[in-house]
């Protein structure tokens, strides 16, 4: 009987045990999920590191648009000059990269600007308050 009675208690405290663990795996799986959402928010590395990621930002951009550039200063060449004035093609690539290069250096100029001015006006607030 008494046999019995034990083994009954050794399954109740294992199916106890079992329940323990789904909880706390459940729990985990939720702080998990939360923890891959916010390593994978742009915002937040952005507020981490504004620096880099304008730099990075800004890399990127001068890559898009010198691909781009490239690819619309052949067609362009192309269907404008046509393929034997080649003295002319280099001239309109070269004006397209200029003004690629301008555009990003705006950009980028205008980013850092208003960064730096944030910091300024953050530094200026926090001064202010103590």
């Amino acid at each position: 009987m008494r046999g019995i009675q034990r083994k009954e208690q050794d399954v109740d405290l294992l199916i106890a045990r079992m329940r323990e663990v789904r909880s706390a795996a459940q729990s985990h799986v939720g702080e998990l999920q939360g923890e891959a959402k916010r390593l994978v928010d742009w915002k937040e590395y952005v507020l981490a590191k504004p620096i880099a990621s304008v730099a990075a930002a800004s890399i990127l951009g001068f890559a898009i648009i010198r691909s781009t550039v490239r690819t619309l200063s052949w067609t362009t060449s192309k269907q404008v000059l046509g393929e034997n004035n080649r003295s002319d093609q280099s001239s309109v690539k070269s004006t397209l990269a200029s003004s690629a290069i301008a555009l990003a250096t705006s950009i980028a100029s205008s980013s850092l600007k208003s960064y730096f001015a944030n910091l300024v006006q953050r530094s200026i607030s926090e001064g202010g308050s103590k």
